[in-house]
């Protein structure tokens, strides 16, 4: 059967620990989250710990004002190329 919404977290938090560069443990782990602040917490986290992920910057940009963005690709020379290769993320 399901799993109670604190037990799922501790589920998923843990394979993310185990496997970080999964983009779809970090979309599990923003769907175990209700409020809105802390899904875009989830994919900030993805976005530090898989920086060249257009998935997340996508996902992250929906739940996200258009000025915390620019200020996220401005201050993360990493993802500088994030900003070119927008037009094509799949």
């Amino acid at each position: 059967m399901f799993q109670p919404p604190d037990q799922a977290k501790a589920v998923v938090a843990q394979a993310v620990r185990h496997l970080p560069e999964s983009v779809k443990l970090w979309i599990k782990a923003s769907d175990c989250e209700v409020e809105l602040k802390y899904k875009r917490r989830v994919f900030r986290k993805a976005l530090e710990s898989i920086p060249n992920s257009v998935r997340s910057l996508l996902l992250f940009s929906f739940l996200s004002t258009s000025d915390y963005i620019v200020h996220i690709l401005s201050s993360k020379s990493k993802s500088s190329w994030l900003i070119k290769d927008v037009g094509t993320p799949w």
